[in-house]
């Protein structure tokens, strides 16, 4: 028993040092002024207790609020979370467009998110979750990863450390989206966060959307990623910056 617990953990230190060694091979954003116009497209259900965090930190940015705009798709929620994003607007130095899905055949993360990128107005469309936290810089960062190379971007995600067993849920899930991130720069992705993503309108439409998982509960990040890897290879990259992370 003891040679296999040497074993396997030899074989864990092994790993997080070939993540150490991937991550320090994955180059950083370049810095430009403001220039990409960015819909932020948040699908919501049931969480009146965590929109206004969110929104607050979306009206809190340092980007320019000229070059961004909000979309919440509201699917089905049976709390206040409509009557708390409306009741925010009139705190916030930008609006927030709601909308409602209204075919309870299509409802889901799926069916909210190709609502709201829909209506969005701007080709570059970043995803994020109700429950998310973002820093003052995070579209800043964005706008730093995008050029006219550039198809989708994935962004790091990190746990809130507020307990013990919390702490270890952070060290395991900061491996996993740094192997995301190694192997997305191989052109061999594994996963990716819909909590952080960014991509090209055009380049969602090209690929069908979510048409060939639709109905398929999870995978609204990954399927994507693989779908627009694989059409459009070389063309995805993954945001390494402390600005551009999310909680």
């Amino acid at each position: 028993m003891t040679i296999f617990i040497i074993i396997v953990t030899g074989l864990h230190v092994l790993a997080y040092m070939y993540l150490i060694k991937g991550w320090m091979g994955i180059g950083g954003v370049q810095s430009k002024k403001p220039k990409n116009c960015f819909s932020v497209v948040v699908p919501v259900r049931n969480e009146e207790k965590n929109i206004v965090d969110l929104l607050s930190d979306l009206g809190d940015q340092s980007y320019p609020s000229s070059h961004f705009e909000i979309i919440v798709v509201n699917d089905f929620s049976e709390d206040r979370t409509v009557d708390v994003v409306n009741e925010i607007q009139n705190e916030l130095s930008i609006s927030v467009k709601l909308i409602n899905l209204d075919n309870k055949d299509k409802t889901g993360k799926k069916h909210a998110l190709t609502a709201g990128i829909g209506i969005a107005k701007y080709d570059h469309i970043i995803t994020t979750d109700a429950d998310c936290r973002l820093g003052r810089n995070w579209l800043d960062a964005y706008n730093k990863a995008f050029d006219e190379h550039v198809n989708m971007v994935t962004g790091p995600v990190a746990i809130r450390k507020d307990h013990f067993f919390a702490g270890l849920q952070q060290v395991e899930f900061a491996g996993l989206i740094g192997l995301g991130a190694i192997t997305l720069s191989k052109e061999n992705p594994t996963t990716c966060s819909g909590a952080n993503l960014g991509f090209k309108k055009e380049a969602f439409k090209k690929v069908g959307g979510y048409s060939n998982n639709l109905f398929t509960p999870s995978g609204d990040d990954e399927f994507l990623l693989f779908n627009i890897m694989t059409q459009f290879p070389y063309t995805t990259r993954f945001l390494k910056s402390k600005e551009a992370i999310v909680t």
